[in-house]
Formats: structure tokens, sequence, C-alpha cells
């Protein structure tokens, strides 16, 4: 078959498979932001760009603080679809550029797994011995890959563009280390160039976006091991010359992380309600849920939020996570052991737990999210459609096969288009993960938000959601905060007349059964006033429970609840300083939350009148970040209202020449006038 046949037929194969990812994603493309695309892309000043200029690109790229190396390119690319469409309210710009890398992302699967085929170990087993049988291996796992619902979250999931960005790169620099994989026997410089150059460009811009791409030179030495084993120990001096360079620049940003960030490894742990051993423990269990997804994914297992997950916190606490340990050691030394004789099956299984090495190991990360799965996913798939293939051809049972393959692959794309379509809206979305997800209180915390939106607004619907999100996860505060700042902010109208005045909620578990809200009346005018048992249990989880963003950017709202609404929110003002001081001092709250805590508590003794009091807080929250942009704005203000221009003077001439954003920049002008006009 001449070149250009080829060619056209790969086109074709990928052809297919592009459009059918277009077709299944485009009713996800107008849906809304969701969770960390909050704090991490609307909330980010540093993305709201007003032109594209050095200045402004250097801001977004500085502004993430997601990632233990900083993601600038990923913020780059956050705030240039903010600038072209003109806003944050328009959600389709950010949606497909995610969908672009995916198809992008696609194309370098489809590559990569064609690359495979022709490693020697595959030929030699005669797993893909013909052009015919590599192109039908290649496009159904690169299917089943792109299709795979549980993809979708690296899709719509706008912030997840940081992990299928991180993996363009690096299946671009594996397509270069195979090219020079296969020709550092004849060619030993060529092939050592196409090795270095891919491992090392390949991991250095994927950490521009995420810090997986570190994982990029194991998963070489997964390919080098299980799919060039025979060609090892005759290629051994090159093949250390090959990886060293990779290693050593692998470990300048590791050991980097490690001398600044390697005491916070068991800080991070305060913010979890669950200790290291535990997330070890959970995960052995995650893993095999994870492959379950792989296998069997149906609309009712997925989900944006797995907050639900038993936590383990002991070998038979659940009894299931002893049984996972074993199975987990047991897969190891079975990939090890079937090497030589199955060596496709050893690469599939050492890839997926390659993968999820990092993610799933002992940093104290959340427990559970789809979207860690799309590189590892692709190992696991590869395997499986080659088992399948090569048995049914053995078998003579290609007709079969062919159903069986293009039924999975509708499957995969059927439940990946009807998951699409409950992104389309935030309430539609939401109200399918708490149907769902029963159990899970960030989904129930999620359509709370969704019915506190115009079209949808039903506030006591929404207290009850957090109500429940509260008794589900018991050690949190924040959910208890975000109720009293809804109920604050509702004021019933005179339609509420033939409410009654105890307004049932969730039902609790405890023995005390009273309502925590009750409907207070005065003329045409009601509000909703708050038992007192809420109240101390907010100040008992904000004492000694650990806290994390959710319970700091809940204080931010009542803060702002309480300087610009102050007659809306009369019942918590007494009270959020003393809340935010006890945050203050729980010995589970990290630098991180303190420094924002202390800027929130000095706003509001600003609008108390204690200026003393406000300058000591905005001192305190900037000795824990001194090259913090706000934070240096706050304290200048303070040292304004207290009279100290010379003091100003001298944090505004140091902001002058550090990277703004546009809000930085307004307030500083702000400043400067209110320092000319002093006396």
């Amino acid at each position: 078959m001449h070149s250009h046949q080829r060619s056209l037929i790969h086109t074709i194969i990928l052809g297919v498979i592009i459009a059918a990812v277009i077709v299944i994603y485009m009713p996800g493309l107008t849906g809304p932001f969701v969770f960390d695309d909050w704090i991490n892309i609307v909330n980010n000043d540093g993305i709201a760009i007003p032109q594209i200029g050095a200045a402004e690109l250097r801001v977004a790229a500085l502004s993430d603080v997601s990632g233990s190396l900083g993601r600038p390119l990923a913020s780059i690319t956050f705030a240039l679809n903010y600038y072209f469409a003109g806003g944050f309210s328009n959600t389709f710009g950010f949606k497909l550029t995610n969908l672009l890398i995916h198809i992008l992302n696609t194309a370098l699967v489809y590559w990569f797994l064609h690359l495979l085929l022709k490693t020697p170990t595959c030929l030699k087993l005669g797993t893909a011995n013909d052009t015919g049988r590599q192109r039908l291996i290649a496009g159904v796992a690169t299917a089943l890959w792109a299709l795979h619902p549980i993809q979708l979250t690296s899709v719509l999931y706008v912030v997840q563009r940081m992990n299928s960005l991180a993996a363009f790169f690096m299946l671009a620099g594996l397509i270069s280390y195979l090219y020079g994989r296969q020709q550092l026997s004849e060619n030993p410089i060529r092939g050592l160039a196409f090795i270095w150059g891919g491992l090392t460009a390949g991991m250095v811009l994927g950490l521009t976006s995420k810090e997986i791409a570190l994982l990029l030179p194991f998963y070489a030495l997964v390919i080098e091991w299980t799919l060039f084993n025979h060609e090892m120990k005759r290629d051994s001096r090159r093949l250390f010359a090959a990886y060293l360079v990779p290693f050593v620049i692998m470990m300048v940003p590791v050991l980097w992380w490690l001398y600044h960030h390697g005491a916070s490894l068991h800080i991070v742990y305060k913010l979890r309600e669950f200790s290291m051993l535990e997330r070890m423990l959970t995960e052995t269990r995650v893993l095999w849920f994870y492959l379950g997804l792989l296998a069997l994914p149906t609309t009712g297992r997925l989900t944006l939020f797995h907050d639900d997950v038993v936590i383990s916190t002991g070998l038979l606490t659940p009894w299931t996570t002893l049984p996972a340990i074993i199975g987990l050691i047991a897969s190891i030394f079975v990939a090890i052991w079937i090497r030589n004789k199955q060596p496709v099956a050893s690469f599939g299984l050492l890839w997926f737990l390659i993968g999820h090495s990092m993610e799933s190991g002992f940093i104290g990360l959340e427990l559970v999210h789809e979207h860690r799965n799309y590189f590892p996913s692709i190992g696991f798939l590869f395997a499986l459609s080659i088992a399948v293939i090569t048995v049914a051809s053995k078998m003579h049972m290609k007709r079969m096969i062919t159903i069986a393959i293009v039924f999975l692959s509708v499957m995969f794309a059927f439940t990946t288009y009807v998951r699409a379509r409950y992104w389309a809206d935030e309430h539609i979305l939401a109200e399918y993960l708490v149907r769902h997800h029963p159990r899970s209180a960030r989904s129930h915390t999620m359509l709370a938000e969704a019915l506190l939106k115009n079209a949808t607004y039903n506030p006591l619907a929404a207290i009850n959601h957090y109500h429940i999100a509260a008794l589900l996860a018991p050690s949190n505060p924040s959910y208890l905060i975000r109720l009293v700042n809804i109920a604050d902010l509702t004021k019933a109208q005179t339609n509420f007349n033939n409410i009654p005045l105890d307004i049932p909620l969730a039902v609790d578990r405890s023995s005390d059964q009273r309502p925590i809200l009750r409907l207070q009346k005065n003329g045409n005018d009601a509000h909703l006033s708050i038992d007192k048992s809420v109240f101390s249990e907010i100040e008992r989880r904000l004492s000694t429970e650990p806290l994390s963003g959710q319970t700091q950017s809940a204080l931010a709202k009542l803060t702002e609840c309480a300087v610009e609404h102050p007659d809306q929110c009369d019942q918590i003002q007494p009270r959020l300083v003393e809340w935010i001081k006890r945050a203050l001092t729980n010995p589970r709250t990290n630098d991180s939350l303190r420094k924002a805590l202390w800027m929130q508590l000095a706003r509001l003794q600003i609008e108390q009148g204690d200026i003393n009091d406000a300058l000591e807080s905005a001192q305190r929250s900037r000795k824990i970040d001194p090259f913090n942009a706000s934070l240096a704005i706050m304290e200048a203000n303070v040292r304004l209202l207290a009279g100290q221009k010379d003091a100003a003077s001298d944090i505004l001439s140091w902001l002058a020449v550090r990277p703004l954003n546009p809000s930085q920049r307004e307030q500083v002008a702000a400043l400067n006038q209110m320092l000319k006009a002093a006396p």
C-alpha cells in the first residue's frame, strides 16, 4: 500500500473518532463553571486581563496557586479565553478550548499507540504484525479512550485543562521517545537526541500545566521494561545515557520543592478529614473503583464529586480495605511475573499504577477525582483492546468482535453524550448529582447555589440542602456558615403569611429536633431567625475541626455581607469577628488560610473604626506572605487611615514595581490619590 493511501486510511479513522467526539460533547459546551473553576479562574483577578500584553500575561501566568510549582501556561490560556470571550459570562470559549485540546490528544494517542505496536515485543508476539491489524488496534483503543465517559471532566470541567494540557506535552514527549528508541541501535546519536528531546521537553512543558508531567520518564521506563525488554541488555549503556539526563532534570523541581515545601507534606493533612495512613488505605480501594469505572462506566457511578467515598480507618474498616490491599500487591507481582509471557498485559497494569502513583499516593490531595484517569487509562484500554482482538482472531470470531467493538464504542459515546447534556445546565447538573449521590455534601451545596439563581430562586430549599450537607460533613463549618449567610440575606415577603412560623428542615440525627429556622414577622415584612444551636455548632467546628479553602470562602462572603449590606446581615455581624478569631486560633489552620483570615479581620475592624487593631491584623497577614501584593495593598490602606503617610508611601513605592493584576492596579491608583490628598 502506498504511503498516501496509508495516510488517507489513518485520516479517515481519526476523522470518524474526532467527529464522534465533537458530536457527544457539543451539548455541554455552554454549561456553567463549577467548583474549582471559581477559585482558579472566575475569582482569580489575574485571569481577567483587559488587554493582551507582556505585563498582563505575566500576571496571569503567576496567578495560579493550585499547584506546588505553579501552572503558568494553563493560566495564560484561561486569561486568553477571558479576553476573547469578553468576560466570564460566556463559558463556550473556555470549554471549546478544552475540547480542542482533547481532540489534539486523541490524534496523539492514535499516533502513540500506533508506534507502540511497532515495538519489538509487539512485533515478535504477532500482536500486530501487519499494518491493517495495527490500524485496527490503534483505532479501537483510541476510540474507546476518546469517547470514554470518564474523560468528561477533563473536557467540560474547565480547570481540568491543566490535566489535559499536561497530557498533550507528555504524549508528544513519548512519541519522540519512541522514535528515538527505535533508532537507538542503528543511529545512537539521532536516537539519543529524540529520547532526550522528547522526555525533557515533554516533562518541562507539561510542568507548566500540572505536576503529573514529572511521571513522564517513569512512563517511558514502563514501555522500555515491557515492550523493549529483549533489547535492554544489548543497548544497556546507551539506555543509561538516554535516561540519565531526563531523570536528572526531573529531580531538579522535585528537590527544589522538597527543600522549600517538604515540611508541609504533613501540614496539609491538618486541612483534611483523614490522616496520611487513612488516605493510603483508602486509595487502595479507590484504584479498584477507577478500574471498575473504566470497565463499566454508568451515569449513576460517574459524577463530579466523590466526597461520599467511605474513608478507610483500618484494615477492616470498611472490610473491603484488606482485600483491596492484597489485590493491589498481587497485581504488582502479577505484572512483573507475566512480563515475558504477556508483556502487553504487564504494560497495561504498570502504566495504570505509575499513572496513579502521584495523585493516589501519600500527598494529601482529595481522595477521588475522575480526571486523574485521563492519562493512566491509555495503557489500560490499549492492553484491553489488544487482548480482545487477539483472542477473537485466534478463535475466528472476527464478526463477533466487530459487533462487540461497535457496541462498546456506541455505549461509551452515548453515556458521555447523556452526561454532557446534564452538564449544559447548572441546575439540571446539580439535581443529577444529588439524585445519584445523595450522600455527597458538595452535590447538595451545588444544588443549593443553583437554587439561589434568579430563574430557580428558592432560598428555603437552598438552606435545606446546606443543612443536609452540614449533617453529611460534620467536621466542615463552611456549610453552616453559608446557611447562616443565606438566611440573613433572605427577606421573606407577604406571600409567606400562610407559612407556619416553624419551618421544618432536614431531620437532624441528634435527639434535638428543634427547627433551626423560624419565620419572624414584623407587619408585612419578615425574616428568618436562626436557632442558637447553629451558632454554637459553627463555633465548635471553627475551633477544633480542619479548616479548608471552603471555610475561608464562606467567611469571606459573610465579611462581604457585613461590609456591603450591614442592614441585612444583622444576625451575624456581632459574631463574625469572633468566628474569624476562633478560626485563627484553631491549631489546624495553616498559614495560607491564616493570612486570608487576618485580611478579612482587618477589613471588619476598619468598618468598626478599630484602626489600630486593623493595622495589627494587616501586619500579621502580610508577615505570613510579605511578597503578596493584595496583602501589601491592605496594609497601605490601613496605614493611610491611621495617618502613617511615610509607611504607606514606602509600601506603594514597592508595589509600583510589582506585577499587578487590573484590580490591584486600580486599588493602588486610588491609594496614591488618597496619599496625595492626605494632609
